[in-house]
Protein backbone atom coordinates (compact mmCIF):
# COMPACT_ATOMS: atom_id res chain seq x y z
CA UNK A 1 0.00 0.00 0.00
CA UNK A 2 2.67 2.34 0.90
CA UNK A 3 4.27 2.10 -3.07
CA UNK A 4 0.77 2.47 -4.01
CA UNK A 5 0.39 5.65 -1.67
CA UNK A 6 3.75 7.11 -3.11
CA UNK A 7 2.84 6.28 -7.36
CA UNK A 8 0.53 9.40 -6.68
CA UNK A 9 3.29 12.12 -6.11
CA UNK A 10 1.29 13.27 -3.18
CA UNK A 11 1.31 16.61 -1.09
CA UNK A 12 2.98 17.58 1.52
CA UNK A 13 0.42 18.23 4.00
CA UNK A 14 -1.87 15.78 5.97
CA UNK A 15 -3.67 18.91 7.01
CA UNK A 16 -5.28 21.95 4.55
CA UNK A 17 -5.15 21.46 1.04
CA UNK A 18 -2.24 19.41 -1.23
CA UNK A 19 -0.41 21.02 -4.17
CA UNK A 20 -3.59 20.28 -6.27
CA UNK A 21 -5.75 22.14 -3.66
CA UNK A 22 -7.71 19.28 -2.71
CA UNK A 23 -8.65 19.33 0.77
CA UNK A 24 -6.79 17.18 3.69
CA UNK A 25 -7.39 15.82 7.07
CA UNK A 26 -5.67 13.66 9.41
CA UNK A 27 -7.45 10.79 8.14
CA UNK A 28 -7.37 11.39 4.42
CA UNK A 29 -4.93 12.30 1.95
CA UNK A 30 -6.31 12.92 -1.18
CA UNK A 31 -5.04 11.68 -4.40
CA UNK A 32 -5.22 13.73 -8.36
CA UNK A 33 -8.87 12.47 -8.79
CA UNK A 34 -9.93 13.17 -5.61
CA UNK A 35 -9.80 9.98 -4.54
CA UNK A 36 -8.26 9.67 -0.82
CA UNK A 37 -5.20 7.57 -0.48
CA UNK A 38 -5.82 6.68 3.44
CA UNK A 39 -3.14 7.96 6.36
CA UNK A 40 -0.58 8.96 3.38
CA UNK A 41 1.60 12.24 2.66
CA UNK A 42 5.09 13.11 1.76
CA UNK A 43 6.74 9.75 2.61
CA UNK A 44 4.84 9.86 5.88
CA UNK A 45 1.81 7.58 7.36
CA UNK A 46 -0.15 8.98 10.06
CA UNK A 47 -1.55 6.48 12.85
CA UNK A 48 -5.11 6.42 13.93
CA UNK A 49 -3.89 8.49 16.84
CA UNK A 50 -2.17 10.88 15.05
CA UNK A 51 1.00 9.60 15.24
CA UNK A 52 3.36 10.05 12.35
CA UNK A 53 5.74 7.17 11.21
CA UNK A 54 7.81 6.64 8.23
CA UNK A 55 5.47 4.35 5.37
CA UNK A 56 8.01 2.09 5.26
CA UNK A 57 7.08 1.02 8.62
CA UNK A 58 3.74 0.12 7.07
CA UNK A 59 3.05 -3.65 7.28
CA UNK A 60 6.74 -4.49 7.61
CA UNK A 61 5.92 -7.27 10.72
CA UNK A 62 6.36 -4.24 13.97
CA UNK A 63 4.48 -2.37 15.73
CA UNK A 64 5.18 1.40 15.31
CA UNK A 65 2.41 3.43 15.82
CA UNK A 66 1.50 3.08 19.39
CA UNK A 67 -2.27 2.45 18.90
CA UNK A 68 -0.82 -0.41 16.57
CA UNK A 69 -3.12 0.70 13.53
CA UNK A 70 0.02 0.46 10.74
CA UNK A 71 -0.50 -3.23 11.41
CA UNK A 72 -4.02 -3.68 11.12
CA UNK A 73 -5.07 -6.63 9.32
CA UNK A 74 -7.30 -5.15 7.45
CA UNK A 75 -5.16 -2.80 5.77
CA UNK A 76 -1.86 -4.74 5.47
CA UNK A 77 -3.87 -8.11 4.34
CA UNK A 78 -7.24 -6.72 2.91
CA UNK A 79 -9.62 -9.86 1.92
CA UNK A 80 -7.22 -12.81 3.75
CA UNK A 81 -8.32 -15.18 6.57
CA UNK A 82 -7.03 -14.46 9.47
CA UNK A 83 -5.07 -16.53 11.81
CA UNK A 84 -3.81 -15.20 15.45
CA UNK A 85 -0.89 -15.82 16.72
CA UNK A 86 -0.35 -16.73 20.80
CA UNK A 87 0.67 -13.27 21.17
CA UNK A 88 -2.41 -11.77 19.81
CA UNK A 89 -1.15 -10.76 16.72
CA UNK A 90 -2.56 -11.67 13.29
CA UNK A 91 -1.27 -12.90 9.72
CA UNK A 92 -2.84 -14.80 6.87
CA UNK A 93 -4.30 -18.08 7.19
CA UNK A 94 -2.45 -19.37 4.04
CA UNK A 95 1.21 -18.51 5.62
CA UNK A 96 0.77 -21.15 8.43
CA UNK A 97 2.73 -24.41 8.79
CA UNK A 98 5.16 -23.13 5.71
CA UNK A 99 8.59 -22.96 7.49
CA UNK A 100 8.72 -19.41 7.64
CA UNK A 101 7.77 -17.66 10.92
CA UNK A 102 5.27 -14.52 10.02
CA UNK A 103 4.06 -14.50 13.62
CA UNK A 104 6.29 -12.66 16.06
CA UNK A 105 6.61 -15.06 18.73
CA UNK A 106 6.81 -18.17 15.92
CA UNK A 107 3.06 -19.43 16.89
CA UNK A 108 2.14 -20.10 13.56
CA UNK A 109 4.82 -22.61 12.83
CA UNK A 110 3.97 -24.38 16.16
CA UNK A 111 5.26 -28.30 16.01
CA UNK A 112 2.13 -29.08 17.57
CA UNK A 113 -0.09 -27.12 15.46
CA UNK A 114 1.91 -28.32 11.87
CA UNK A 115 1.71 -32.15 12.65
CA UNK A 116 1.31 -34.39 10.28
CA UNK A 117 2.81 -31.83 7.49
CA UNK A 118 6.48 -33.52 6.39
CA UNK A 119 6.13 -36.21 9.15
CA UNK A 120 8.54 -38.38 7.69
CA UNK A 121 10.91 -35.74 5.94
CA UNK A 122 13.59 -38.07 5.63
CA UNK A 123 12.54 -39.24 2.01
CA UNK A 124 10.05 -36.77 0.96
CA UNK A 125 8.18 -34.20 2.67
CA UNK A 126 4.76 -35.03 2.95
CA UNK A 127 5.90 -38.90 3.48
CA UNK A 128 4.22 -41.49 5.92
CA UNK A 129 6.28 -43.18 8.64
CA UNK A 130 5.60 -46.52 9.30
CA UNK A 131 7.22 -50.45 10.26
CA UNK A 132 7.05 -53.66 8.88
CA UNK A 133 9.31 -56.81 10.15
CA UNK A 134 12.28 -57.29 8.82
CA UNK A 135 15.33 -60.26 8.77
CA UNK A 136 15.10 -61.70 12.65
CA UNK A 137 17.58 -63.45 14.88
CA UNK A 138 16.87 -66.40 17.46
CA UNK A 139 17.70 -64.92 20.66
CA UNK A 140 17.58 -66.44 24.17
CA UNK A 141 13.86 -67.18 25.51
CA UNK A 142 14.27 -63.67 27.75
CA UNK A 143 16.21 -60.93 25.74
CA UNK A 144 16.47 -57.64 27.58
CA UNK A 145 19.58 -55.44 27.50
CA UNK A 146 20.46 -54.03 23.64
CA UNK A 147 23.49 -51.94 22.80
CA UNK A 148 23.81 -51.63 18.44
CA UNK A 149 27.40 -51.54 17.32
CA UNK A 150 29.59 -52.70 14.50
CA UNK A 151 31.21 -56.00 16.45
CA UNK A 152 31.16 -58.85 13.96
CA UNK A 153 31.42 -59.34 9.79
CA UNK A 154 30.72 -56.30 7.89
CA UNK A 155 30.25 -52.79 8.54
CA UNK A 156 26.74 -52.61 9.62
CA UNK A 157 26.10 -52.28 13.19
CA UNK A 158 25.04 -55.56 15.39
CA UNK A 159 22.79 -55.88 18.15
CA UNK A 160 24.25 -57.04 21.32
CA UNK A 161 21.15 -58.55 23.63
CA UNK A 162 21.82 -60.02 26.88
CA UNK A 163 18.84 -62.25 28.52
CA UNK A 164 16.99 -61.30 31.95
CA UNK A 165 18.64 -63.99 33.62
CA UNK A 166 22.32 -62.58 32.98
CA UNK A 167 23.69 -66.01 31.80
CA UNK A 168 24.37 -65.05 28.38
CA UNK A 169 25.65 -62.26 26.08
CA UNK A 170 25.09 -62.86 22.13
CA UNK A 171 25.88 -60.83 19.08
CA UNK A 172 23.73 -61.02 16.27
CA UNK A 173 24.27 -59.29 12.52
CA UNK A 174 21.13 -58.39 10.30
CA UNK A 175 23.89 -58.60 7.20
CA UNK A 176 22.56 -61.54 4.60
CA UNK A 177 26.28 -61.28 3.43
CA UNK A 178 27.70 -62.34 6.81
CA UNK A 179 29.57 -65.47 7.14
CA UNK A 180 28.81 -64.98 11.09
CA UNK A 181 25.46 -63.96 12.23
CA UNK A 182 25.56 -65.00 15.70
CA UNK A 183 28.30 -65.16 17.98
CA UNK A 184 28.07 -65.85 21.64
CA UNK A 185 30.07 -63.92 23.90
CA UNK A 186 31.55 -65.91 26.89
CA UNK A 187 34.26 -66.16 29.08
CA UNK A 188 32.68 -65.03 32.44
CA UNK A 189 32.48 -67.87 34.89
CA UNK A 190 29.60 -68.48 36.78
CA UNK A 191 29.10 -64.75 37.53
CA UNK A 192 26.25 -62.89 36.56
CA UNK A 193 26.07 -60.24 33.45
CA UNK A 194 24.13 -57.06 35.46
CA UNK A 195 25.52 -54.65 32.83
CA UNK A 196 27.14 -53.83 29.76
CA UNK A 197 28.67 -50.64 27.62
CA UNK A 198 30.78 -49.63 24.37
CA UNK A 199 33.80 -47.65 24.94
CA UNK A 200 37.44 -47.05 23.34
CA UNK A 201 39.82 -48.93 25.49
CA UNK A 202 42.37 -50.45 23.29
CA UNK A 203 43.78 -47.66 21.48
CA UNK A 204 42.32 -47.97 18.11
CA UNK A 205 39.40 -46.55 16.93
CA UNK A 206 37.04 -49.69 17.25
CA UNK A 207 34.28 -50.11 19.64
CA UNK A 208 35.49 -52.27 22.73
CA UNK A 209 32.37 -54.04 24.61
CA UNK A 210 32.48 -53.51 28.33
CA UNK A 211 30.66 -55.98 30.54
CA UNK A 212 30.37 -55.93 34.08
CA UNK A 213 29.45 -59.44 36.49
CA UNK A 214 28.61 -59.64 39.57
CA UNK A 215 29.10 -63.22 41.59
CA UNK A 216 26.81 -65.99 42.65
CA UNK A 217 28.09 -66.63 45.17
CA UNK A 218 29.94 -65.44 49.22
CA UNK A 219 33.60 -65.92 47.48
CA UNK A 220 32.73 -63.35 44.40
CA UNK A 221 33.91 -65.63 42.61
CA UNK A 222 34.65 -64.09 38.29
CA UNK A 223 33.07 -60.81 39.60
CA UNK A 224 34.50 -58.21 37.78
CA UNK A 225 34.75 -56.16 34.16
CA UNK A 226 35.59 -57.59 31.35
CA UNK A 227 36.88 -56.18 28.09
CA UNK A 228 36.31 -57.63 24.58
CA UNK A 229 38.25 -55.92 21.72
CA UNK A 230 38.91 -57.36 18.30
CA UNK A 231 42.00 -57.54 16.45
CA UNK A 232 40.76 -55.91 13.13
CA UNK A 233 37.61 -54.49 11.94
CA UNK A 234 36.43 -58.04 10.44
CA UNK A 235 37.59 -60.00 13.14
CA UNK A 236 35.16 -61.19 16.21
CA UNK A 237 35.32 -59.65 19.53
CA UNK A 238 37.55 -61.44 22.11
CA UNK A 239 38.41 -61.16 25.16
CA UNK A 240 41.42 -58.63 26.09
CA UNK A 241 42.86 -58.48 29.24
CA UNK A 242 42.34 -59.63 32.80
CA UNK A 243 38.93 -58.97 34.94
CA UNK A 244 39.02 -55.50 36.90
CA UNK A 245 38.31 -56.21 40.32
CA UNK A 246 37.27 -54.69 43.41
CA UNK A 247 39.38 -55.95 46.00
CA UNK A 248 37.70 -56.26 49.35
CA UNK A 249 34.17 -56.01 48.06
CA UNK A 250 33.46 -59.55 48.13
CA UNK A 251 29.80 -58.99 49.47
CA UNK A 252 29.16 -56.41 47.06
CA UNK A 253 27.13 -56.30 43.95
CA UNK A 254 27.67 -53.98 41.19
CA UNK A 255 24.61 -52.66 39.75
CA UNK A 256 25.10 -50.28 36.81
CA UNK A 257 28.19 -49.44 35.41
CA UNK A 258 28.94 -46.16 32.95
CA UNK A 259 31.79 -45.35 30.81
CA UNK A 260 33.00 -41.32 30.38
CA UNK A 261 36.12 -39.48 30.10
CA UNK A 262 37.25 -38.23 33.50
CA UNK A 263 41.29 -37.44 32.59
CA UNK A 264 41.44 -36.07 29.61
CA UNK A 265 42.81 -38.82 27.39
CA UNK A 266 41.14 -41.09 24.75
CA UNK A 267 40.79 -44.31 26.70
CA UNK A 268 37.42 -45.05 28.31
CA UNK A 269 36.79 -44.52 32.30
CA UNK A 270 34.53 -46.28 34.37
CA UNK A 271 32.31 -45.91 37.42
CA UNK A 272 30.68 -49.05 38.76
CA UNK A 273 27.60 -48.29 40.89
CA UNK A 274 27.80 -51.03 44.02
CA UNK A 275 25.26 -52.48 46.54
CA UNK A 276 26.47 -54.24 49.55
CA UNK A 277 25.91 -52.92 53.39
CA UNK A 278 26.01 -49.58 51.96
CA UNK A 279 23.94 -49.00 49.06
CA UNK A 280 25.15 -46.48 46.13
CA UNK A 281 28.88 -46.47 46.53
CA UNK A 282 30.72 -45.62 43.39
CA UNK A 283 33.79 -46.86 42.83
CA UNK A 284 35.72 -45.20 39.56
CA UNK A 285 38.24 -46.70 37.09
CA UNK A 286 40.61 -44.68 35.23
CA UNK A 287 41.26 -46.70 31.95
CA UNK A 288 44.79 -47.87 30.71
CA UNK A 289 44.97 -49.19 27.23
CA UNK A 290 48.22 -50.41 27.62
CA UNK A 291 47.75 -53.02 30.66
CA UNK A 292 45.01 -54.29 29.31
CA UNK A 293 46.92 -54.75 26.31
CA UNK A 294 49.79 -56.47 28.32
CA UNK A 295 47.71 -58.85 29.61
CA UNK A 296 46.56 -56.56 32.96
CA UNK A 297 43.46 -55.19 34.00
CA UNK A 298 42.06 -51.94 31.80
CA UNK A 299 41.04 -50.21 35.03
CA UNK A 300 42.38 -49.94 38.08
CA UNK A 301 40.27 -48.84 41.09
CA UNK A 302 40.73 -46.62 44.18
CA UNK A 303 40.36 -48.37 47.59
CA UNK A 304 37.41 -46.18 48.77
CA UNK A 305 34.42 -45.38 47.11
CA UNK A 306 34.10 -41.76 45.40
CA UNK A 307 31.21 -40.78 46.07
CA UNK A 308 27.60 -42.57 47.65
CA UNK A 309 24.43 -42.26 47.25
CA UNK A 310 21.64 -42.57 49.87
CA UNK A 311 19.11 -44.41 48.57
CA UNK A 312 16.81 -47.76 49.02
CA UNK A 313 16.56 -49.21 45.25
CA UNK A 314 18.87 -48.55 42.07
CA UNK A 315 16.59 -48.08 39.11
CA UNK A 316 19.07 -46.49 36.14
CA UNK A 317 21.72 -44.69 35.35
CA UNK A 318 23.17 -42.87 32.35
CA UNK A 319 26.39 -40.84 31.85
CA UNK A 320 26.88 -37.26 29.63
CA UNK A 321 28.49 -33.77 29.84
CA UNK A 322 25.64 -32.28 30.93
CA UNK A 323 27.45 -28.51 31.53
CA UNK A 324 29.55 -29.10 27.92
CA UNK A 325 32.65 -28.53 30.01
CA UNK A 326 35.14 -31.54 28.70
CA UNK A 327 34.02 -33.87 31.34
CA UNK A 328 31.52 -36.65 31.82
CA UNK A 329 28.74 -36.19 34.39
CA UNK A 330 26.63 -39.41 36.01
CA UNK A 331 22.81 -39.53 36.22
CA UNK A 332 21.21 -42.31 38.45
CA UNK A 333 17.45 -42.70 39.01
CA UNK A 334 16.71 -44.36 42.34
CA UNK A 335 13.88 -45.03 44.94
CA UNK A 336 14.76 -42.62 48.06
CA UNK A 337 12.64 -42.22 50.96
CA UNK A 338 10.24 -44.01 49.39
CA UNK A 339 10.24 -41.31 46.12
CA UNK A 340 11.51 -40.78 42.82
CA UNK A 341 15.46 -39.08 42.55
CA UNK A 342 17.28 -38.10 39.86
CA UNK A 343 20.85 -37.86 41.62
CA UNK A 344 23.55 -35.82 39.01
CA UNK A 345 26.92 -35.71 40.41
CA UNK A 346 29.50 -34.01 38.54
CA UNK A 347 33.13 -34.40 37.77
CA UNK A 348 35.11 -31.49 39.73
CA UNK A 349 37.41 -28.99 38.06
CA UNK A 350 37.50 -28.88 34.24
CA UNK A 351 38.92 -30.78 31.19
CA UNK A 352 40.30 -33.69 32.47
CA UNK A 353 42.72 -31.33 35.16
CA UNK A 354 44.04 -32.65 37.94
CA UNK A 355 42.35 -36.11 40.41
CA UNK A 356 39.96 -37.60 39.45
CA UNK A 357 37.37 -36.27 41.71
CA UNK A 358 33.59 -35.34 41.98
CA UNK A 359 31.06 -32.36 43.76
CA UNK A 360 28.19 -33.63 46.45
CA UNK A 361 25.81 -35.78 44.70
CA UNK A 362 22.87 -33.15 44.02
CA UNK A 363 18.97 -34.46 44.14
CA UNK A 364 16.23 -33.56 41.61
CA UNK A 365 12.97 -35.01 42.57
CA UNK A 366 10.78 -36.50 40.63
CA UNK A 367 6.96 -37.07 40.76
CA UNK A 368 7.57 -40.90 40.11
CA UNK A 369 10.21 -43.63 40.34
CA UNK A 370 12.41 -43.21 37.01
CA UNK A 371 12.73 -47.06 36.35
CA UNK A 372 14.29 -46.17 32.81
CA UNK A 373 16.54 -43.08 31.81
CA UNK A 374 17.65 -42.21 28.44
CA UNK A 375 19.19 -38.85 27.45
CA UNK A 376 19.89 -37.39 24.24
CA UNK A 377 19.17 -33.44 22.65
CA UNK A 378 15.33 -32.52 21.98
CA UNK A 379 16.53 -30.47 19.28
CA UNK A 380 19.72 -30.95 16.99
CA UNK A 381 19.46 -27.35 16.15
CA UNK A 382 19.61 -25.25 19.91
CA UNK A 383 20.98 -27.47 22.06
CA UNK A 384 24.58 -27.69 23.07
CA UNK A 385 24.17 -30.93 25.96
CA UNK A 386 21.79 -33.88 26.56
CA UNK A 387 18.47 -33.53 27.66
CA UNK A 388 17.28 -36.37 30.05
CA UNK A 389 13.44 -38.30 30.11
CA UNK A 390 12.40 -40.81 32.32
CA UNK A 391 9.79 -43.43 32.72
CA UNK A 392 8.11 -45.26 35.10
CA UNK A 393 7.59 -48.67 33.09
CA UNK A 394 5.10 -49.50 35.95
CA UNK A 395 2.66 -46.58 35.40
CA UNK A 396 3.64 -45.72 32.09
CA UNK A 397 4.24 -41.84 32.77
CA UNK A 398 6.52 -39.73 31.21
CA UNK A 399 8.82 -36.80 31.69
CA UNK A 400 11.00 -34.96 30.39
CA UNK A 401 14.11 -32.38 31.77
CA UNK A 402 15.18 -29.82 29.50
CA UNK A 403 18.99 -29.21 29.55
CA UNK A 404 19.52 -25.19 30.45
CA UNK A 405 23.09 -24.06 30.77
CA UNK A 406 23.87 -27.50 32.82
CA UNK A 407 20.58 -27.12 35.15
CA UNK A 408 18.15 -30.06 34.07
CA UNK A 409 14.71 -28.38 33.87
CA UNK A 410 11.60 -30.58 34.82
CA UNK A 411 9.00 -30.01 31.86
CA UNK A 412 4.70 -30.58 31.74
CA UNK A 413 4.05 -34.06 32.09
CA UNK A 414 3.85 -35.78 28.58
CA UNK A 415 0.38 -37.87 28.27
CA UNK A 416 1.05 -41.12 30.53
CA UNK A 417 1.69 -44.38 27.77
CA UNK A 418 -1.36 -46.65 28.07
CA UNK A 419 -1.19 -50.25 28.27
CA UNK A 420 1.27 -53.10 30.77
CA UNK A 421 5.04 -54.21 30.68
CA UNK A 422 6.20 -50.58 29.51
CA UNK A 423 10.13 -50.48 28.85
CA UNK A 424 13.24 -49.74 25.81
CA UNK A 425 12.47 -45.97 26.66
CA UNK A 426 15.26 -44.44 23.54
CA UNK A 427 15.24 -40.97 21.98
CA UNK A 428 15.98 -40.60 17.96
CA UNK A 429 15.61 -38.61 15.32
CA UNK A 430 13.28 -41.07 13.32
CA UNK A 431 11.68 -39.03 11.08
CA UNK A 432 14.49 -36.59 9.97
CA UNK A 433 13.05 -33.02 11.50
CA UNK A 434 15.83 -32.29 13.57
CA UNK A 435 13.93 -33.38 16.92
CA UNK A 436 14.56 -36.40 19.27
CA UNK A 437 11.62 -38.94 19.10
CA UNK A 438 10.26 -41.22 21.88
CA UNK A 439 10.62 -44.95 21.37
CA UNK A 440 8.99 -47.72 23.84
CA UNK A 441 8.06 -51.15 24.18
CA UNK A 442 4.45 -52.23 25.28
CA UNK A 443 4.07 -55.67 26.41
CA UNK A 444 0.65 -55.69 26.37
CA UNK A 445 -0.71 -54.58 23.41
CA UNK A 446 2.30 -56.16 21.82
CA UNK A 447 3.65 -53.13 19.74
CA UNK A 448 6.83 -51.15 19.51
CA UNK A 449 5.76 -47.33 18.88
CA UNK A 450 6.96 -43.90 17.82
CA UNK A 451 6.37 -40.56 19.79
CA UNK A 452 6.85 -38.06 18.02
CA UNK A 453 8.64 -35.10 19.50
CA UNK A 454 8.34 -31.74 19.07
CA UNK A 455 11.81 -30.60 20.21
CA UNK A 456 11.17 -28.72 23.14
CA UNK A 457 10.64 -32.35 25.82
CA UNK A 458 6.81 -32.22 24.46
CA UNK A 459 4.87 -33.84 21.38
CA UNK A 460 4.00 -33.57 18.14
CA UNK A 461 0.95 -35.49 18.70
CA UNK A 462 -0.81 -37.71 21.02
CA UNK A 463 -1.17 -40.57 18.58
CA UNK A 464 2.03 -42.51 18.00
CA UNK A 465 3.18 -44.35 15.09
CA UNK A 466 2.63 -48.00 15.93
CA UNK A 467 3.98 -51.68 14.99
CA UNK A 468 1.72 -54.53 16.33
CA UNK A 469 3.77 -57.15 17.19
CA UNK A 470 3.83 -61.01 17.34
CA UNK A 471 5.54 -61.79 20.44
CA UNK A 472 5.79 -59.23 23.40
CA UNK A 473 8.36 -56.32 23.09
CA UNK A 474 10.68 -56.05 25.81
CA UNK A 475 14.04 -54.58 27.46
CA UNK A 476 15.87 -51.85 25.23
CA UNK A 477 15.17 -50.34 21.44
CA UNK A 478 17.95 -49.94 19.12
CA UNK A 479 18.03 -47.49 15.99
CA UNK A 480 20.18 -47.74 12.95
CA UNK A 481 19.88 -47.76 9.47
CA UNK A 482 19.91 -51.15 7.74
CA UNK A 483 16.91 -51.33 4.66
CA UNK A 484 18.98 -48.64 2.49
CA UNK A 485 17.01 -45.70 2.74
CA UNK A 486 17.32 -42.45 4.90
CA UNK A 487 14.76 -43.65 7.27
CA UNK A 488 15.92 -45.28 10.67
CA UNK A 489 15.08 -48.76 11.00
CA UNK A 490 14.69 -50.19 14.85
CA UNK A 491 16.12 -53.08 16.54
CA UNK A 492 13.31 -54.82 19.00
CA UNK A 493 13.93 -57.50 21.24
CA UNK A 494 10.89 -60.15 21.68
CA UNK A 495 9.50 -62.76 24.26
CA UNK A 496 7.97 -65.66 23.25
CA UNK A 497 4.15 -65.47 22.57
CA UNK A 498 1.53 -65.98 19.77
CA UNK A 499 3.12 -67.11 16.73
CA UNK A 500 6.54 -66.60 18.66
CA UNK A 501 8.20 -69.95 19.86
CA UNK A 502 11.36 -68.65 20.91
CA UNK A 503 13.24 -65.52 22.28
CA UNK A 504 13.59 -63.00 18.85
CA UNK A 505 15.86 -60.19 18.11
CA UNK A 506 14.28 -58.30 15.19
CA UNK A 507 14.68 -55.49 13.12
CA UNK A 508 11.47 -53.22 11.68
CA UNK A 509 12.17 -51.54 8.40
CA UNK A 510 10.25 -48.49 7.31
CA UNK A 511 6.57 -48.85 5.57
CA UNK A 512 3.98 -47.19 4.77
CA UNK A 513 1.96 -45.03 7.99
CA UNK A 514 0.74 -47.54 10.22
CA UNK A 515 -1.64 -45.18 12.56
Amino acid sequence: MAAFAASFGLGACFDGLDAAGLPCTNDNQCGPKSSCIEGFCGGLFACDDGERISEDALCDGTVDCPDGSDEAFERCFADAEPFECDDGGVVPLESICNDTSDCADGSDESPVMCAGVGVNSCEAAGGDLGYELGPAREAMPDPRGMLLANLIGSESDDAIVRGDLGNELRVVSFDETDPNQERILEGFGTSKIVDFELGELAGDPMLDLVVATTSTDDEGTDAGVYVFSRASPMSPPELVGAPSTLPGLLDAQIVGIELGNFDGDETSDIVLIVDGAVKGRAFVGVGDSAAGEGGGAFFEFAPLESFALDYETFLDSAMTDLDNDGDSDLLVTSITDGKGVLWVVRRSGQDGEGEVEWDAPAQVMLPFPGRELAVGRFSSTMALSDDVVILDTMSGDLRTLINQNGTLMPQPPLPAVEGSQVSGLTLADMNCDGNADYLINVGSPAEVRVYLGDGSGGLLSEDPIIYASDGAPRGALGVLHADGDSTPDIVSAVEPGGEVSTGEVRLLVTANASN
